[in-house]
């Protein structure tokens, strides 16, 4: 049986859509080590705290998709990418 796809399975970003799918796939095929999920951990805890938001939410997964999404783009330091999620948080 296939499930049906809502909004909470998908990443609109511009043109692309990133499914959590595609990002699980790719992480597990690119692991993050422990010190750089300490680094994804505190980014998103970060946003969490200033938004104010229950980390069961949808909301709080859409943090969590901008985290690791930008992460596998290639953005590794604690300081951009909480820049990057910010910025993404506040356009969306």
């Amino acid at each position: 049986m296939r499930r049906r796809r809502t909004h909470i399975d998908t990443y609109a970003g511009g043109d692309a859509e990133v499914s959590i799918n595609a990002i699980t796939e790719r992480a597990m095929h690119d692991p993050v080590a422990p010190d750089e999920v300490d680094v994804l951990q505190g980014v998103f805890d970060a946003i969490i705290a200033e938004r104010r938001l229950n980390k069961q939410s949808v909301d709080a997964l859409q943090v969590a998709r901008d985290v690791i999404r930008f992460y596998f783009d290639g953005i590794h330091d604690h300081d951009t990418l909480l820049d990057m999620v910010r910025a993404e948080q506040a356009a969306g």
